[in-house]
C-alpha cells in the first residue's frame, strides 16, 4: 500500500512528531500531542519526505522513508524529542550541585574574570524627618582573579535505517539519557575543581585562609559544624559589616555523606541545612555554605543567550552509516565568586 498524505495531514503529523519521539524514548511529556502515541518512526520519516518534496513516480516506500531520514525536518524532529529526555536526565543528575550554585552568563568561549559586587556592603541609613536620602556606592568584593572559561562537551548519536524500520529507539534512548546524565556529572566535577582549586582572588590572596574566617581544618563533627556556622555569621563583608549569614548547604565528599545526614538529624538541623554531595571532592572534605540567594559563592557558567542547559541539535551522520543523528552538547564551567558565605572543612 502506497503511503500518501495531504498537506493538512502532514502538518498534523509533524506537529505531533517531536512528542512522539520523546514518548518513545521514555521522556516524561506533559500534555503530549493527541497523535503522539499513535505515530511510528516510519510514518514520521515518510511524512518529512513528502512535506519536503512530493513523491516521485519511481520511489518505493523504503526510498521515501530513506529520503525522509536525510531531511533537515527529520533531524529537527529527532533533536526536539531527544532534547526533552536529555534535559530531564541532566536535571535529575544535577539536582544537588545546582541547589547551592548560581548561573553566570558569559558572552563567548574566551577566558573571563568574574567580578563580584558586595551585596551586603551598602547599609540602609536611619532617616530623620525631612532628611535627604544619601546615595550609596556599591563596593566590589574580592572576586576570582583567575581567568575561567566555558568548556564544551559533545557527542553524536545516530538512529539507523533498521531502527526506523523496526520503530526501535531503545539504543538511541539509552545514549541520549546517558549523555544528559554525563553532562551533569562533568559539570559537578568542574564545581568540585573550582572549590578545591583555592584560586587567587583579585586582592592577591587565596579564596580560603584562616585570615578570612572561612577555614575549619578538622574532620566533620558536631563541634566543627557549630564553629563553621558561627564563622558564616561572623565573616566580614568588604564594607565591614558582619555578614550574619545562616548556614543552608552542607556540601560533602561521598565518604562523609552518611555522617553529614546523621549529624544534621541528631542536631535538629535537617530542616534547616541541606546536604549535597560532590563525588569528586577528596575524602573527608566538607563545605558549609549560605543560601546563594543571600550570598552567591559558586557560579556555574552559561553561554549568554542560550535557551537550554543541554543543547540537542540535528547532526548529519556520515553517508556510509545510513542513519540520521543528533548532537548532544553542553557548554559549562564553574568558578568561585567570593570568599564570604562559605567555610571549607576537612583535613584533605
Amino acid at each position: 500500500m502506497i503511503y500518501e498524505t495531504t498537506p493538512k495531514q502532514n502538518a498534523e503529523i509533524l506537529a505531533a512528531a517531536a512528542d512522539s519521539v520523546a514518548v518513545a524514548i521514555g521522556a516524561r511529556v506533559k500534555n503530549p500531542h493527541p497523535l503522539a502515541v499513535g505515530l511510528n518512526l516510519q510514518t514520521i520519516a515518510k511524512t518529512c519526505a513528502l512535506a519536503t518534496q512530493p513523491r516521485r513516480e519511481w520511489e518505493t516506500e523504503m526510498s521515501v522513508m530513506g529520503r525522509g531520514m536525510n531531511t533537515d525536518l527529520f533531524g529537527k524532529t529527532l533533536a526536539a524529542g531527544a532534547r526533552q529526555l536529555a534535559l530531564q536526565t541532566y536535571d535529575a543528575q544535577a539536582a544537588e550541585h545546582l541547589t547551592f550554585t548560581v548561573p553566570f552568563d558569559v558572552k563567548n568561549f574566551n577566558p573571563v574574570e568574574i567580578v563580584a559586587a558586595d551585596a551586603q556592603g551598602v547599609a540602609l541609613e536611619l532617616l530623620g524627618e525631612n532628611a535627604e536620602v544619601a546615595t550609596g556606592v556599591a563596593i566590589l568584593d574580592a572576586g576570582n582573579a583567575t581567568e575561567v572559561r566555558l568548556h564544551t562537551f559533545a557527542k553524536n548519536v545516530g538512529v539507523s535505517r533498521r531502527d526506523v524500520v523496526n520503530d526501535d529507539l531503545q539504543l538511541f534512548s539509552a545514549f541520549v539519557a546517558g549523555l544528559g546524565g554525563s553532562a551533569a556529572r562533568l559539570e559537578a566535577e568542574l564545581v568540585a575543581k573550582a572549590l578545591e582549586g583555592n584560586p587567587l582572588m583579585d586582592d592577591g590572596a587565596q579564596a580560603f585562609a584562616e585570615a578570612h574566617n572561612n577555614v575549619e581544618a578538622v574532620a566533620l563533627d558536631a563541634e566543627a559544624l557549630g564553629r563553621a556556622m558561627a564563622k558564616l555569621r561572623n565573616q566580614r563583608t568588604p564594607g565591614g559589616q558582619l555578614a550574619g549569614l545562616r548556614a543552608r548547604f552542607l556540601v560533602v565528599a561521598s565518604d562523609v555523606e552518611f555522617l553529614a545526614r546523621q549529624l544534621l538529624k541528631d542536631s535538629g538541623l535537617a530542616d534547616v541545612v541541606v546536604v549535597a554531595v560532590l563525588s569528586n571532592l577528596p575524602e573527608g572534605r566538607w563545605y558549609l555554605l549560605a543560601d546563594p540567594l543571600a550570598c552567591p559563592v559558586v557560579a556555574v557558567l552559561r553561554l549568554a543567550g542560550s535557551t537550554s542547559r543541554i543543547l540537542v541539535e540535528p547532526h548529519k551522520m556520515p553517508i556510509h552509516t545510513d542513519s540520521a543523528g543528533v548532537r548532544v552538547r553542553c557548554d559549562t564551567g564553574a568558578a568561585i565568586v567570593r570568599r564570604q558565605g562559605i567555610v571549607r572543612g576537612g583535613t584533605a
